[in-house]
């Protein structure tokens, strides 16, 4: 996972096309993973949401079947109620069908040392671990301790401007690694993004198109691809898709300029434009800047001696 977003309880009663809607706009600015609430012990969706195992299993697998990865996660009380055993069976009931699982585990665990050790103990894989960015402060750092053999990442919160100052310190402090962890940021955090190799997002309904562009634009580059004949193939077959809507006296439009040079990258990164829709043309932004610009089936890109891409989705991209 290198760029993960996280979804909260609006998706409860969510249909699959609304989930695949998000997939497609989300994988557009280079997110690779949708985080997605699954279970919640004594929920009004259900312990399980989305109508049961089964039918949340089958979401996931069809958000996959895009090309999008997939997080499930659930909200953990621990024993505040006698569910803990029950809770760690149905992170295993996921885990043994394949995928990687999330507990959001926050204040219930507080200082509950002996619960995080038995929810280490029964768990049948290592999880992701969704909780404070804090852990001094609430008194998290036994617990962190116990689940860490378990523990994939922690995915600590850092929703604030304190936490962005104290979260390294704190983890440090409680003997967790950072290589551990993956921060979680928000609209108010987003320079903790700057030069990560990852990051996970809270969340998509509170974030415009244009906060994730910055957060993506400010990670770690990718590692270099070096495509191979047949992914340079697919690559120019897709550029060269729409060609029946220009003439023949001009031609496809050409690929081998800043902005066709940009998406081929896109492409072998697996972030996808669309075919282009307009050759490169000049115009002014809505700063009045000058700039190149070239319409592509899912957005477009202006050029001002760099690549800048937008999408049309049902996120808000300003």
């Amino acid at each position: 996972m290198r760029a993960g977003m996280f979804f909260g309880v609006e998706t409860f009663n969510w249909t699959t096309s609304q989930f695949l809607d998000a997939a497609a706009s989300l994988k557009a600015y280079g997110v690779d993973t949708l985080i997605i609430k699954v279970a919640e012990v004594g929920s009004v969706a259900g312990n399980i949401w989305y109508g049961g195992f089964d039918q949340a299993v089958a979401l996931l697998h069809t958000i996959q079947a895009t090309g999008m990865g997939v997080l499930p996660y659930q909200y953990s009380y621990g024993d505040t109620s006698g569910n803990l055993d029950l809770e760690v069976s149905i992170a295993n009931q996921f885990l043994q069908a394949g995928f990687d699982y999330c507990l959001d585990m926050e204040s219930e665990f507080n200082g509950q040392v002996v619960w995080a050790q038995r929810v280490a103990a029964g768990l049948a894989a290592p999880v992701y671990v969704s909780t404070w960015a804090d852990p001094v402060i609430q008194n998290w750092s036994g617990v962190l301790q116990a689940l860490a053999p378990m523990t994939t990442f922690f995915l600590p919160q850092v929703y604030t401007a304190f936490l962005q100052g104290v979260w390294q310190q704190q983890y440090l402090q409680s003997n967790i690694p950072l290589n551990q962890c993956i921060p979680t940021i928000t609209a108010a955090t987003i320079p903790v993004a700057a030069g990560r190799p990852n990051i996970t997002m809270w969340e998509y309904s509170q974030l415009t198109g244009g906060q994730i562009q910055q957060i993506m634009s400010s990670l770690a580059p990718d590692p270099a691809v070096n495509p191979s004949p047949a992914m340079q193939q697919a690559a120019k077959d897709f550029w060269n898709s729409t060609g029946f809507l220009f003439s023949a006296q001009k031609g496809i439009p050409p690929d081998n300029l800043g902005i066709g040079k940009s998406w081929y990258a896109d492409y072998y990164h697996s972030i996808w434009h669309g075919p282009p829709m307009s050759y490169e043309y000049r115009t002014v932004n809505w700063k009045g800047q000058a700039i190149v610009k070239q319409n592509f089936l899912f957005g477009w890109c202006e050029w001002d001696g760099s690549p800048h891409w937008y999408h049309g989705s049902i996120l808000n991209s300003a």
